[in-house]
């Protein structure tokens, strides 16, 4: 039997590359995005809606995931995104839906994939964290939290499951090629541009490293 592998986030980037990766391994490949339209050109045996900041949409996936496949062999929680700015010029509403993403996300994941993964009597999750969280740097800290507890949750979750055959680790890459950073800079890059902030000098230093 093939073993099976869910992606969150796949619509780009890096979760677009695992899907490829894990195909050519021979895996039944699940990919997932908030749009099943810019899941077109993804390598995948099944494709499903999943929004992690929406609870249903992620049982509803579930469902069918089991219905088609019968089990869920590894998760990988893929899904995030980065909203830049100085502390003090932290949009909170912008760093609560990025933790809906980032943080909360994985978590309602995990909580409706464990328990398949409990029935199986083994499993394996894999949470992209990043670099972010381990080094925090200027205009960078409300990222850098989301990752550090991403760290922390995978940490925690790796002790509480070993004894059930379920491994928890963390992927933490650096700066990458992707759409990441188109992503990043149009959530980010008005308030980076705004020559009246106190931070101006600041985030020119942090575009510039962009460029």
């Amino acid at each position: 039997m093939r073993k099976t592998v869910l992606i969150t986030g796949c619509s780009s980037g890096f979760g677009k590359a695992l899907c490829r990766a894990f195909s050519m391994k021979g895996y039944y490949v699940i990919a997932s995005a908030r749009n099943l339209t810019k899941l077109s050109d993804v390598t995948a045996d099944l494709k499903v809606v999943i929004d992690v900041t929406d609870e249903i949409s992620i049982q509803n996936a579930i469902r069918t995931i089991i219905q088609k496949a019968g089990r869920i062999d590894v998760l990988i929680n893929n899904a995030g995104y980065s909203v830049r700015s100085a502390v003090e010029e932290i949009d909170v509403e912008a760093m609560q839906k990025m933790y809906e993403v980032n943080v909360f996300g994985i978590l309602r994941v995990m909580k409706q994939v464990l328990p398949i993964m409990r029935s199986q009597g083994m499993g394996r999750i894999l949470n992209i964290g990043s670099i972010s969280g381990r080094i925090t740097g200027s205009v960078n800290g409300g990222y850098c939290s989301s990752k550090y507890a991403v760290e922390a949750i995978s940490e925690a979750a790796r002790y509480e499951l070993s004894d059930m055959g379920i491994e928890v680790c963390v992927v933490e890459p650096g700066a990458m090629d992707t759409n990441f950073f188109k992503t990043l800079a149009d959530n980010s890059d008005e308030k980076m541009n705004n020559t009246a902030s106190p931070y101006h000098r600041v985030y020119e230093h942090d575009l510039s490293f962009r460029k």
